[in-house]
């Protein structure tokens, strides 16, 4: 059994780094030539617009997403239910913090310009939440090629959007615009398409119990995320207010680059996740132990190798 799960948790892992290694890729190839295209001004004010929506999307999950992923694991049966209530709740939740989004805008008093580019991408906080709530029910039933395909399309989105609009010199007001089309069309279609591949959506599941449930359990989760998305966005709008705009874009294209190693472990512990929730549930201590051990060989699989091509490649 152990084996069985190590072959599939690697498969997993493996899936889902390479989804997450190719969005990487793409993004540190499309930021250089938006912040080409767009200026230091209005590179700024795109990477300002685009940490409002991280923020403000993390701060929207309250940590359902982790929730999902550790009940729809354990009891895959009541997924639907589970999904039925996670959708609704994010869905009112992202529409709450998009309200929040824009007053925090007006309220930080920022160029008119600023405030309607951030109104306008703003609405990407409602479709990821939408988006997110699939993944979380991928990930539950541990169908990661799904999910890592389903997010490698979603990041490619902005770039395939943004930099021919520009090249067409189109303004960065109309290319949000044409951005959240296009996001507002893969959402519908991905909610579509999954909501018979891999659940089924109904309103006869709603239920309150179970909306206090969620809410009850998820807010160690949030506490986390929040923390999180905190710490690697809020520069973004400190800086717009103590410094020039161009300043945010420089301090964003850096941050792409730490950022960005950070997909390794996150990848390793999303595969690992959704096992390790149910075996805490269906398994005693010792196969919690082989699991771990299980845990530390993955690890030892990556870091070592990484470690070793490091060293061969870094400069004397």
């Amino acid at each position: 059994m152990l084996n069985i799960y190590s072959s599939k948790i690697l498969k997993n892992f493996l899936s889902l780094s390479a989804g997450q290694a190719l969005t990487k890729i793409i993004s540190l190839i499309s930021v250089p030539i938006i912040a080409r295209q767009l200026g230091a001004t209005n590179f700024g004010t795109y990477t300002l617009a685009f940490s409002f929506v991280l923020i403000f999307s993390g701060f929207s999950d309250l940590g359902i997403h982790q929730l999902t992923i550790r009940e729809g694991s354990k009891n895959k049966e009541e997924n639907n239910s589970l999904f039925s209530n996670a959708l609704v709740i994010r869905l009112i939740l992202a529409i709450f913090f998009f309200v929040i989004a824009i007053g925090t805008v007006y309220w930080l008093d920022y160029p008119n310009a600023t405030k309607q580019l951030i109104l306008i991408l703003s609405i990407l906080i409602v479709t990821n939440a939408l988006v997110n709530t699939i993944v979380s029910v991928l990930h539950a039933q541990e169908k990661m090629s799904y999910s890592a395909s389903l997010l490698f399309i979603q990041s490619i989105l902005t770039p395939l959007t943004i930099i021919p609009l520009l090249y067409l010199d189109i303004s960065l007001k109309n290319a949000f615009a044409a951005l959240i089309i296009v996001n507002l069309v893969f959402t519908i279609v991905i909610e579509r398409y999954f909501f018979r591949k891999i659940t089924n959506f109904s309103y006869q599941l709603i239920n309150l119990r179970i909306w206090h449930q969620i809410l009850k359990d998820s807010w160690p989760y949030a506490l986390m995320a929040a923390s999180w998305v905190i710490y690697i966005n809020n520069g973004s709008i400190v800086l717009s207010k103590i410094t020039d705009i161009s300043n945010v874009g420089i301090y964003n294209a850096g941050q792409v680059l730490i950022v960005s190693l950070f997909f390794i472990p996150g990848s390793l512990m999303m595969a690992l996740y959704p096992a390790f929730s149910r075996s805490v549930v269906k398994s005693g201590k010792k196969e919690l132990k082989k699991i771990a051990e299980m845990i530390l060989k993955i690890l030892l699989m990556v870091i070592l190798p990484s470690a070793i091509l490091i060293f061969l490649f870094s400069n004397s």
